[in-house]
């Protein structure tokens, strides 16, 4: 009977691990932007440069029941106004010298409609996790010399007091829009 059963649970999970595919976030064709209540009738905006991330997608291609695990260099804060980005860097804001990573990790992915999908998770900033919800768009899968790529576009919106991001005094919305536009890219299990 043990035997059965550990055979069992080995075809179980030789099955789910080779059912599922691998997408990796490319960086250089993708970003992560940002964008901040000013003075009650202004933005400011900005985007982080550099991130790295795995979507695990069923079989189906579909997002639903997915798993994303996604990771963003803080000092790769990137702003218009590039004056600030050391401000935003230090203590009152990111932090970054302390905690170098924001990180992220789905709990759930939902499909909503057609190819619309809700990603919820949990969001780490300066090693404040929280629970965060965000949209995400499928645009399509395309093949490219041999090579599998897709799109997606993922946006939400979070407070930055719920991170203890204070700078800015009340010049500053506590509303940060996220916007980001990733190409994933399927990778091939060798």
């Amino acid at each position: 009977m043990k035997k059965i059963l550990i055979i069992s649970v080995f075809i179980f999970l030789v099955i789910n691990i080779f059912s599922q595919n691998t997408w990796r976030i490319d960086n250089a064709n993708s970003n992560v932007t940002f964008a901040i209540d000013w003075m009650q009738n202004s933005h400011r905006t900005g985007e982080f440069k550099i991130f790295e991330g795995d979507i695990i997608i069923p079989t189906d291609n579909t997002f639903d029941n997915a798993k994303v695990d996604f990771s963003i260099e803080a000092s790769s804060i990137d702003l218009i106004a590039s004056n600030l980005i050391s401000t935003v860097q230090g203590e009152e804001y990111l932090d970054t010298k302390n905690y170098p990573k924001i990180l992220f990790q789905s709990t759930s992915i939902k499909k909503k409609h057609k190819k619309n999908y809700e990603v919820k998770g949990k969001l780490t900033i300066k090693d404040i996790t929280r629970d965060v919800d965000f949209e995400l768009e499928d645009n399509g899968i395309i093949e490219y010399e041999g090579r599998q790529y897709g799109a997606v576009t993922v946006t939400g919106k979070l407070k930055r007091s719920d991170f203890k991001i204070y700078g800015g005094g009340d010049r500053l919305g506590d509303n940060i829009n996220i916007t980001a536009y990733f190409q994933i890219t399927k990778i091939i299990v060798q």
